[in-house]
């Protein structure tokens, strides 16, 4: 059991017995900490679940109390089951997940004034809320009984349309019948991974890459190898004798503005990708997150419009570009695989939500949709830009980095090995958060890095998040200097 579960439970056994009343103040969580030998966030995690559970309640500049009315009787009854009286199956269950294989220490937790780059998202004060909600009322005014009705499993033919339109402009020809509207890229991952992947296929990704793509494809069972990254993208050189050798069932790309890394994968070698693609009968799934956003230098044609033969399976969202909450991608295929990922769609949720995909096709069309890009581009470009110079002014060395041309994120290199867990402790300290970059890759990383988002934050937000960041690395490298040894925290995130 988790070090903070093993604590929740100390002090559930304690309350429920009577041993700790109501209006009982718990210890301060620095002095737990120290006395139990583990992270204060560890026991602030415990302290929370308590909280939750309506066990305790928090007293800003006082402590943890005992509540007057602890809600034993109202709680979640699977919250009240220890994990080791849960049945045989629900065990088993739990312990056999490949999808949970090494992940921890996913994000800094966040307390109220965090400068936060943790987020996977743009900055939600850019959502063009008025323009959806507009969108909304008109299209519940002119078919409110079809705005709720059910649809095409493949999605509402009008935003399909809208979809090939805005695809024909970045050169990818495709009829609407060849676009599947999802729940976001992450549902198309899935769907893909559950056709294309049996338990023991070799399944070739980036090293980093999308966590939510490793975890898809671990569920699936894959085997998955990493391909190291530079300067141009995939180190295909590398590639060409897995494949000739293993045979794989598919090969993962996120070609422009990689996550988490930002590179851009050359024209070239997107070109020897598809070529050696055909070559050996692999499938290439694409993943287009955030390809529009670009802060200069030379468009380059995604790997779908490359293809003249069905091999790349290209998937894209609105939810990073428009809006998080839409929950809304969509998946470009051809030939009999498409027919079969629209069958797994029916089974996964029957459609993507009506009322969504008729109201963004009413938001939507291919000049608004251009329009809001540009006007993300100018403002995203602005914050890259503060990034690299508030990282130039901190100097490079203790981090090293490369400006990204585009998309949201930026990868900070530490020039020292620093533990993860004492890095996000000493950020937590300094009121700054940022993902590990240790759950992006299938193998744990030689060096420490970090996932900055910069397209969430204001410029000056950026710059004191870079001084607090700063600050942190500094006391991390301190504290190893006088000889503070390795501890790990438990940590439950969402990236």
């Amino acid at each position: 059991m988790p070090i903070y579960r093993q604590i929740q439970s100390y002090f559930e056994d304690q309350i429920s017995a009577g041993k700790l009343p109501a209006g009982v103040k718990l210890p301060a969580t620095r002095l737990l900490a120290s006395r139990l030998g583990v992270s204060r966030i560890t026991v602030m995690n415990a302290y929370a679940e308590l909280a939750a559970e309506g066990l305790v309640v928090g007293r800003p500049g006082s402590g943890t109390y005992v509540a007057d009315s602890p809600t034993f009787g109202t709680r979640n009854p699977a919250k009240c089951n220890r994990e080791g009286t849960w049945p045989l199956w629900q065990r088993s269950v739990s312990s056999n997940d490949p999808a949970d294989d090494d992940i921890s220490c996913l994000i800094v937790p966040e307390m109220s004034g965090t400068i936060s780059f943790a987020s996977g998202y743009g900055d939600p004060e850019l959502i063009p809320i008025d323009d959806l909600c507009k969108a909304a009322r008109g299209s519940l005014r002119r078919n409110p009984v079809e705005t709720f009705a059910a649809t095409d499993p493949r999605g509402y033919l009008p935003l399909r349309r809208t979809i090939s339109s805005i695809l024909a402009m970045q050169g990818i020809p495709v009829h609407p019948d060849e676009v599947l509207v999802t729940s976001g890229s992450q549902q198309a991952i899935s769907l893909i991974a559950r056709l294309l992947v049996e338990p023991g296929d070799v399944v070739i990704v980036e090293e980093p890459t999308f966590v939510g793509a490793l975890n898809s494809f671990r569920r699936a069972g894959a085997r998955l190898i990493g391909i190291p990254l530079d300067e141009n993208g995939m180190k295909l050189d590398m590639l060409e004798p897995i494949m000739r050798k293993l045979q794989p069932a598919l090969i993962y790309t996120i070609p422009t503005f990689h996550n988490p890394t930002g590179v851009c994968m050359s024209e070239n070698r997107r070109l020897w990708l598809v070529e050696l693609a055909e070559r050996y009968s692999v499938p290439i799934l694409e993943d287009d997150f955030a390809g529009d956003l670009s802060y200069g230098g030379r468009s380059i044609p995604p790997i779908k419009a490359l293809d003249q033969n069905g091999d790349v399976l290209y998937i894209s969202t609105f939810s990073k570009i428009i809006a998080p909450g839409l929950r809304l991608g969509y998946l470009v295929a051809s030939g009999p695989v498409l027919e079969r990922l629209v069958r797994l769609k029916q089974i996964s949720d029957v459609a993507t939500s009506t009322f969504i995909q008729r109201t963004f096709e009413s938001f939507i069309s291919v000049g608004r949709y251009y329009s809001h890009i540009q006007r993300l581009c100018r403002i995203y470009g602005d914050r890259r830009n503060a990034l690299v110079e508030a990282l130039e002014r901190a100097g490079r060395h203790c981090w090293d980095w490369r400006s990204p041309e585009g998309g949201f994120f930026l990868w900070l290199e530490m020039c020292d090995r620093i533990p993860p867990e004492i890095l996000r402790d000493a950020m937590y300290a300094h009121g700054v958060s940022a993902v590990m970059g240790a759950i992006f890759f299938t193998k744990q990383p030689d060096t420490t890095i970090l996932r900055l988002n910069f397209a969430a934050l204001p410029p000056l937000a950026i710059g004191a998040g870079v001084e607090r960041l700063q600050r942190a690395v500094t006391t991390a490298l301190s504290g190893l200097e006088n000889g503070h040894k390795e501890f790990k925290v438990p940590c439950e995130a969402i990236v």
